[in-house]
């Protein structure tokens, strides 16, 4: 059996930079489908901190809430920390030390 020509293991080889720019793409979508939801009559007017979470609960990353909001990573990490915490109360979940 033959070996593969250089051709032949090129085209094997995964497409990473086509990779890159669709998760790029997807990644722009995303932000935009965030921006046109966050400026909806339900959130336009609520706080950042508001935002975040509704953010946060859509599965996106601190960095990417905190490039829509124009804010830093550290922000957002504390806000959704506070959230989390203050859930945990409202339900009576004991406190871990």
């Amino acid at each position: 059996m033959a070996s593969p020509t250089s051709k032949e293991k090129l085209d094997e080889q995964p497409d990473v930079a086509g990779s890159r720019r669709r998760s790029s793409t997807l990644q722009q979508i995303a932000n935009c489908l965030a921006i046109l939801m966050l400026s909806s009559p339900d959130l336009k007017d609520r706080t950042d901190a508001q935002k975040i979470v509704q953010l946060g609960r859509l599965g996106f990353d601190r960095h990417d809430i905190a490039a829509i909001l124009d804010t830093t990573p550290g922000t957002v990490s504390v806000r959704l920390t506070i959230n989390k915490k203050s859930k945990s109360k409202r339900r009576g979940a004991p406190k871990r030390n």
